[in-house]
């Protein structure tokens, strides 16, 4: 919406359900997952996560 104006008269709709932010690895990157899911947090406590979602909105 942001970048293209023709999505600007869009609108955002009602929640229907939400669920948790989910990625997948490749197994041999396994040691990484604590670190991802620590980033995560931090990212979505702090408020920045909405920051990156408002940002492509």
């Amino acid at each position: 919406m942001k970048e293209n104006p023709q999505y600007r008269g869009f609108e955002i709709g009602d929640v229907i359900g939400q669920a948790e932010i989910m990625m997948r690895l490749h197994p041999k990157k396994k040691e990484a997952i604590s670190r991802l899911n620590e980033a995560i947090q931090f990212l979505t406590s702090s408020g920045a996560m909405e920051t990156i979602f408002n940002k492509y909105r």
